[in-house]
């Protein structure tokens, strides 16, 4: 098993991160789709599985992602359920810095 993992502080408050990253129709612009989620009009909750259609370099293929665990303003837990003969899981976690108007946000994927 693998582990890649990435860690960065930006300069805003987790209450902000954490109601950002929980729209679904925000994943597209720290996650894998390309385009806007659609068919959510809540935050994500443990059980929702998110669907779209990815292209990559070769191929086209559809992804999905099940939301396992939501932990408010520390962390989001994910597993791909379209990694043929692989287990990956995502987690993204956050935590206040000691400056409160940061956030630190690390992004661990197990495969």
């Amino acid at each position: 098993m693998g582990v890649s993992r990435a860690r960065v502080l930006i300069r805003v408050p987790l209450p902000q991160v954490w109601e950002f990253i929980i729209q679904p129709q925000n994943m597209h612009l720290w996650g894998p789709p390309k385009r806007p989620l659609t068919g959510f009009d809540r935050p994500m909750q443990a059980g929702d599985r998110l669907t779209w259609d990815r292209r990559d370099f070769l191929w086209n293929h559809r992804q999905v992602l099940l939301v396992e665990e939501v932990v408010p303003h520390h962390s989001l837990h994910l597993r791909d359920l379209s990694a043929t003969g692989m287990n990956v899981t995502v987690t993204l976690s956050m935590e206040e810095a000691e400056d409160r108007e940061a956030t630190w946000i690390e992004e661990a994927i197990f495969y």
